[in-house]
């Protein structure tokens, strides 16, 4: 290849992708549910477990948060779910595509920062409409 062939396939750098929103409580939408099963678990790679992508609107932005599609008491399904006036799915059941079009409040955090120094926007918790505090998460 001569030197102009290479200049016409030059790339330059990706800048690090910044978070849109700041770090705080936003109202929000939960605009789409999608279930995944058989998930690798990045805590048990012999393990694989079933997940919910949850997407938000949040200020016009959306935001991803897997979670793992558990009712049990302690899931962040479970805790989401009361949140929104839901109750106890652990002893109730739950259908999750309910969740598409409920309004929430959502407290955002950033991600860690990946290799090429980006960070994301994250759904750190969901908030009912009167839920004002939660316990500040630890930043990362």
């Amino acid at each position: 290849m001569n030197e102009i062939e290479q200049d016409d396939m030059w790339t330059p750098p990706q800048k690090p992708h910044s978070p849109n929103l700041s770090v705080g409580i936003h109202e929000a939408e939960i605009i789409e549910v999608e279930g995944q099963n058989g998930v690798p678990n990045p805590f048990d790679e012999k393990k694989q477990r079933d997940v919910l992508i949850v997407t938000f609107d949040v200020e016009g932005f959306e935001v991803k948060r897997t979670i793992t599609n558990s009712s049990a008491p302690k899931s962040t399904l479970n805790k989401w779910t009361r949140a929104l006036g839901y109750g106890d799915i652990s002893l109730t059941g739950f259908r999750w595509s309910d969740l598409i079009g409920k309004q929430c409040r959502v407290y955002i955090t950033w991600s860690g920062k990946t290799e090429n120094g980006s960070q994301w926007d994250r759904v750190d918790d969901v908030l009912g409409p009167e839920q004002q505090t939660l316990k500040q998460p630890e930043h990362t």
